[in-house]
């Protein structure tokens, strides 16, 4: 008898059976952009089927996981492969996004992502040990700060950064609504790199020290809520 996936060290155990050997993430898995307010842009990562037999339907999911308590998990997404898969092949999912605001209840907080295939065990697999893989980093966790009224409250008009690419420093315009309010700058991994407090309708930013790439900006007011957010490049 199989027993159920524990998120708790990513591992599956099962029995020896037919010659299905499903794994995950053994070529290459990753993202391409993501920013602390929940979206994930570009995720991918590969399913093995390393023995002859095909497999049959079967789940993907994706979790956010606590660093500090793995039992503490969220599905943020999940795939039905329909068709299965054929012995000895490598598939690549590619392209997945994921808004985190779509999984109602995940707190504020640091998590690393991971990913699982057929996690209800609905495949008997003669190897069930390899059907997780952390796809961040141990220590490159993910920055998440849900906004407590939903994504439909952001302004992005509001905001304006100049010049966007930026070399050396950027100019900032917002509404006087705004003033006082905190405009923080995030690299891909969700780290906040700058944060400056927006006052008399303009303010700069210094971004010498920032390796060229890609960044994600928000403004935040006093109580948390998220009112603005958008995408600022180094060049």
């Amino acid at each position: 008898m199989k027993a159920k996936l524990t998120i708790a060290g990513l591992m599956i155990a099962g029995s020896m059976s037919a010659q299905v050997d499903l794994a995950i993430g053994n070529i290459d898995a990753g993202w391409d952009t993501y920013n602390t307010a929940g979206q994930i842009t570009g995720v991918y990562f590969d399913v093995l089927n390393n023995e002859n037999g095909s497999s049959g339907a079967f789940d993907v999911m994706v979790y956010l996981v606590n660093p500090n308590n793995s039992n503490e998990s969220y599905v943020v997404y999940t795939y039905n492969d329909a068709n299965g898969q054929n012995g000895n092949t490598v598939v690549t999912y590619t392209d997945i996004d994921i808004d985190f605001n779509d999984t109602p209840g995940i707190p504020a907080g640091e998590y690393r992502l991971a990913v699982c295939v057929d996690p209800d065990d609905d495949i008997t697999e003669t190897d069930e040990n390899n059907n997780c893989l952390y796809i961040s980093t141990q220590g490159n966790n993910l920055v998440y700060n849900p906004s407590t009224t939903g994504l439909d409250v952001y302004n992005n008009d509001a905001v304006s950064l100049y010049p966007n690419p930026a070399q050396d420093f950027v100019s900032i315009r917002f509404n006087s609504e705004l003033e006082n309010y905190v405009l923080t700058v995030s690299d891909i991994t969700g780290k906040t790199v700058k944060s400056v407090v927006l006052t008399t309708a303009q303010a700069q930013l210094n971004v010498t020290d920032l390796t060229a790439g890609i960044y994600f900006y928000q403004v935040v007011s006093a109580d948390g809520k998220v009112v603005s957010t958008g995408k600022l490049i180094r060049k």
